[in-house]
């Protein structure tokens, strides 16, 4: 199985669409709680913690927003199968 780059990496905090993104990569240098939002952008749906370090993939709905406590680095991907 194969990722797909969607988008160019950007620094993620606010809650953000991601530009309809479905699935999201997320590298996190210092720990974060990542947060996923209903479509108003402040319902919260879900959150875990990634740890320093750490890459993590959520999906989302391409109306729900994601967010993080402090700065991450995320782009939209995909899962392709490589033949």
């Amino acid at each position: 199985m194969g990722l797909k780059l969607l988008s160019a990496e950007s620094t993620l905090t606010a809650p953000s669409t991601m530009n309809g993104a479905v699935q999201v990569r997320v590298y996190a240098a210092l720990a974060a709680v990542i947060t996923r939002y209903d479509t108003d952008g402040t319902t919260v749906l879900g959150s875990c913690t990634v740890p320093a370090g750490a890459i993590a993939y959520f999906e989302k709905k391409p109306t729900e927003y994601i967010g993080a406590t402090v700065a991450v680095l995320a782009t939209s991907v995909a899962y392709t199968h490589l033949d």
